[in-house]
């Protein structure tokens, strides 16, 4: 959220043509009218009214962003104009902003400036319709008679919804900011002199003279001298003042400020606390307490300077409600928390905003957690989130700053100095995460393009904790919002020949580390191998100019299945093979259960990401025969990781890894630890039982064909228990839907058919993953072949078609089983164009060929079934 809307936007533009001025009838001018206007019934002001329907608009809209606080950050809402508006329908005021696209110019203000003949005219900027409740409008928020409307500086008001949410309104000029205030300020005034019946004839008069005199510019708010005898009356006095309504809160922190009252109680402070003197020193900590709940920003910092800071700190020391106990707030500060310079700041400011982010931290998290209500916490919120804002932005705009942080890490000779440049990199990408996303955005690219990833490289090398921990978060933060730029980094480096950002991430996972550190290891890599996420960082909004190029992803890819993945998976592949007389697994060390347990979910995530080429890989590695032997381990969580390898590659889009987990015994596997399980009732039989119901709800016909054939027995077995009887009998009984309806006339010559269609089908997918394992799946980067592969395939499917015309005469007078027998050279001539790899600009998964081969199969099979019965 930036200081005032002006900060980040240009003057607003001429806008929508100039409408008509409204009639007399519908404007009403309060300020007193010119000469001009005298002439002109219908003159505007920048305090004319304009009535739409029920809502009057008092006053010309001024332009304004609004922010809500989502969580410690401020969300940019929009840009709009904002008025305060009455609507008599409901006999309430309303503040209303409106989208500024959606906003009408109704024409001249003749009060636009001091010099009316020389200045340009200003533009009366109607915000209201006759409905409000449309999407034009970002706000339309009733004014409540609570006290929780904060001004902060000049230009921003913030206030809390009765839902409990956060919202500023940032104003691009100081005297709109003023207008809006001022109507605040009115309507409240308005609530407690005619709305609440708890005051009295006298009350109302008091507070109307109070309003008064608060708007008096003339009148003046004092205090005495503070002394050990007076402190009390300070205290109360101020109390009374604050009570009084937000003008006069003002004129009291203006006279503050402008008397520097606050300096004026360090000498009493230090007095009292020299000899002791607690009641003075709890009434101090009233006075400090009452400054803090005016709310106002400029306030807060200048109870931030050094001596003031200390001092205010220290009367928050002594709590009137532990009158006995004191807390070590100063001593904290000033002995055991220490600014170190990393790096060299030319701006002397920057440095003073580092300290001054830190206390004011300090202040909303510690001293203050359990004092103040959620308007104070949120002025403290919104100062931290502008110094962090204007931190990172200052380093990542001095290129000097960052160049500095990889110097020290590269030349430095003193471990502690290259320690240091680590922390203070963490504690950047810390910040950033607090600020809007955009500047997110742009340090975590500029700590990719600057070569910053050295810096966690270095990081994670080291064997101390706090250095690995926090090279560690600087990269899965970097990796969450642009993963794209760290790909592009590997690449790089595999460029260059150097040893990869994901060979070092992969050493740490199977090396000997804590079980937490290689678990936030494993997430980073789960979210830098998903090349397919549509987050934050493949989002054109959230990028800009900064989009990745397209074929990053398919070049990522293919490096990464030329051998880092045999390479990452290694622990899986050094199981033993799944076997029907193999022996339970020994029991696994702790680190190497959670070792393996991290690996087979980081292999569900690229078969569930990767398409083609992790199925490629399954079938090729023969991971999943290794992964079976988990299912007999002694530890539940790994055989409960073996079960959710399975089942990712159940629901795979591919026939291919269906039959290969038949072929290598996996499912009766399941069904005997199933069967073993059962009577326990516990988590892994519900996995397993969860395996045969996907079977069932997605019909994957080989795999229930072959529980049927070779494990019918134990079926029936396992259908008389109880828990598992429903699932297992609607699988036995479940219609086969992929069957072909066979004619009236002749079901044996058609079952026969059938047959053997689904015979060659399997034939050819032996053949087509029965080729050398040398040639790869998609050829990268070979234009000729490729263009040679396309050529085949036309000419295929153009001799098929030709194949189909000649013998379509033929059919009239041949029987069902010539159709049937036409219909197999039609598959073969498909299935041989099928079998041909695909394009690197197709990147198509071989399941979806041999789909494609299939539907053609099956509408073949239909017409010759078909012109059968017409013969018949």
């Amino acid at each position: 959220m930036d200081d005032t809307a002006g900060s980040t936007t240009t003057a607003p533009d001429e806008g929508p043509a100039r409408a008509a001025i409204p009639p007399a009838t519908e404007t009403r001018a309060h300020a007193a009218p010119t000469e001009d206007a005298e002439e002109r019934p219908g003159a505007l002001h920048f305090s004319s009214t304009v009535t739409r329907g029920t809502y009057h608009q008092c006053g010309t809209g001024r332009r304004v962003k609004l922010y809500i606080l989502e969580g410690q950050a401020w969300t940019d809402r929009g840009t709009g104009y904002c008025a305060g508006v009455y609507n008599e329908a409901k006999d309430e005021a309303l503040l209303v902003t409106r989208k500024e696209e959606h906003c009408e110019v109704l024409g001249d203000v003749l009060d636009g400036g001091d010099d009316v003949d020389n200045a340009a005219p200003s533009k009366y900027m109607l915000v209201i319709d006759e409905r409000l409740d449309t999407d034009d409008y970002l706000l339309s928020s009733p004014v409540v008679k609570d006290d929780v409307y904060q001004r902060q500086q000049d230009t921003l008001v913030v206030w809390t919804e009765p839902d409990g949410s956060d919202l500023a309104l940032s104003f691009q000029e100081p005297e709109g900011c003023n207008e809006v205030w001022d109507f605040l300020t009115e309507v409240q005034l308005h609530f407690m002199l005619n709305k609440d019946p708890n005051y009295s004839a006298a009350d109302r008069e008091r507070l109307r003279a109070a309003y008064a005199e608060a708007h008096d510019d003339a009148s003046d708010f004092r205090l005495p001298a503070p002394d050990a005898d007076n402190v009390g009356q300070i205290a109360h006095e101020l109390r009374d003042a604050c009570q009084l309504g937000p003008v006069r809160r003002e004129k009291v922190i203006e006279w503050l400020l402008n008397e520097d009252y606050i300096r004026k109680l360090i000498p009493l402070f230090h007095a009292a606390e020299a000899r002791a003197d607690l009641a003075v020193l709890h009434t101090l900590y009233d006075i400090v307490k009452l400054v803090l709940t005016m709310n106002d920003n400029v306030l807060i910092e200048y109870l931030l300077e050094d001596d003031v800071f200390f001092a205010a700190v220290g009367m928050l020391e002594y709590s009137p409600e532990f009158p006995t106990l004191k807390a070590s707030y100063r001593d904290y500060l000033q002995r055991q928390a220490h600014f170190h310079p990393v790096v060299e700041f030319d701006d002397p400011n920057m440095v003073t905003k580092i300290y001054d982010t830190y206390r004011l931290v300090y202040l909303r998290d510690v001293i203050l957690a359990r004092l103040f209500d959620d308007a104070t916490l949120s002025i403290l919120s919104s100062l931290v989130f502008f110094y962090q804002s204007d931190i990172v932005n200052y380093c990542v705009g001095h290129k000097r700053c960052l160049e500095q942080v990889l110097e020290i890490v590269q030349r430095a000779e003193v471990p502690a100095r290259k320690h240091e440049a680590v922390l203070f990199l963490h504690q950047l990408c810390t910040m950033a995460k607090q600020i809007q996303l955009p500047g997110r955005m742009t340090l975590f690219r500029s700590l990719v393009e600057r070569n910053l990833l050295q810096v966690v490289e270095y990081a994670l090398a080291q064997r101390a904790p706090m250095i690995r921990n926090a090279g560690a978060e600087i990269l899965a933060s970097t990796i969450e919002y642009d993963s794209s730029s760290v790909r592009a980094y590997i690449l790089a480096q595999v460029a260059r020949n150097e040893r990869t950002l994901l060979a070092l991430l992969r050493d740490v996972l199977l090396g000997a580390y804590p079980a937490g550190f290689q678990g936030q290891i494993a997430e980073t890599l789960r979210v830098l191998l998903d090349v397919d996420q549509e987050g934050i960082s493949n989002s054109p909004a959230a990028q800009g100019n900064m989009l990745r190029a397209a074929s990053d992803p398919e070049r990522f890819l293919a490096w990464l299945y030329k051998g880092e993945m045999e390479q990452l998976f290694a622990p899986l592949l050094r199981l033993p093979r799944l076997a029907a007389d193999a022996p339970r697994l020994p029991r696994l060390p702790p680190a190497d259960a959670t070792r393996l347990g991290h690996l087979a979910h980081l292999l569900c995530h690229v078969i569930e990401t990767h398409g083609f080429r992790s199925q490629y890989y399954v079938l090729n590695a023969g991971v999943a025969r290794h992964v079976g032997a988990l299912l007999r381990a002694r530890e539940k969580p790994m055989r409960l990781a073996a079960v959710h390898v399975f089942r990712t590659c159940l629901a795979a889009p591919s026939q291919f890894l269906h039959r290969h987990l038949v072929d290598i015994g996996v499912v009766g596997e399941l069904l005997t630890l199933l069967e073993h399980e059962a009577p326990r009732d516990n988590l892994v039989s519900s996995a397993c039982l969860g395996f045969f119901e996907q079977v069932r709800r997605d019909k994957v016909q080989c795999v229930r064909e072959h529980l049927l054939h070779t494990h019918g027995a134990q079926l029936e077995r396992l259908e008389r228990v109880a828990t598992l009887q429903p699932c297992l009998t609607a699988l036995r009984i479940e219609p086969d839907a992929g069957a072909e309806t066979a004619p009236a006339d002749a079901p044996g010559e058609s079952a026969a058919a059938a047959a053997d269609v689904a015979a060659e089908e399997a034939a050819s997918e032996e053949a087509y993953f029965a080729t050398d394992d040398a040639e790869p799946l998609v050829p990268y980067g070979d234009e000729d072949e490729d263009e040679e592969a396309a050529a085949e395939f036309s000419a295929s499917v153009a001799r098929m078609h030709r194949h189909r015309k000649r013998t379509s005469d033929e059919r009239d007078t041949g029987d069902g089983e010539d159709a049937e027998e036409d219909d197999g050279e039609d598959d073969d001539l498909l299935q041989h164009a099928a079998k041909r790899r695909p394009s690197p600009s197709q990147h198509a998964p071989v399941a979806d060929d041999k789909k494609l081969t299939l539907r053609l199969s099956d509408e073949a099979r239909q017409r010759a079934g078909a012109e059968t019965n017409v013969v018949t």
